[in-house]
């Protein structure tokens, strides 16, 4: 019986040392992981500005920030939209903050023009790169009053 322990022991010393070298393998191999993932979430990070910005251009024509709004520069509306693969609305534009639009008349004011925006046939389909739909199909927009002023 003592001899078989033994040999167990053994056994077991010997796969812990066959072991010992993947783990540092592994070890080393896994910080290359990260910045690959870092990599790859600034460039979807730099997409999504790009495809902003081709948004905001295509809305510019279409957004009239209305006037006597008291603190225009201040608010900021984010909206949701969902798009069809042609750049169509598939759905009524959603303002992202619908408590504020009740109690706010100057936000809802301004929340409202820019739904009026994204409706407007005249900026209907949004034209943006099909090949990224997946990235475009939702999007969060704010409009910023402050910001198509110059302020």
């Amino acid at each position: 019986m003592q001899a078989l322990l033994k040999d167990l022991a053994k056994r077991k010393e010997e796969l812990a040392r066959q072991n010992k070298p993947a783990l540092k393998t592994e070890a080393t191999v896994k910080p290359v992981a990260p910045k690959s993932y870092a990599l790859a979430v600034i460039s979807q990070q730099l997409r999504i500005q790009k495809l902003a910005a081709m948004v905001k251009q295509q809305l510019a024509d279409c957004w009239s920030i209305p006037g006597g709004v008291k603190n225009v520069h201040e608010i900021k509306v984010g909206v949701q939209i969902r798009l069809n693969t042609d750049g169509t609305l598939r759905g009524a534009p959603r303002v992202v903050d619908a408590a504020r639009m009740q109690s706010d008349q100057s936000f809802r004011v301004i929340a409202e023009s820019a739904v009026r925006a994204l409706q407007n046939p005249g900026c209907q389909p949004l034209k943006l790169p099909y090949d990224q739909y997946e990235i475009w199909k939702d999007i969060f927009f704010n409009f910023d009053p402050g910001e198509a002023l110059g302020q």
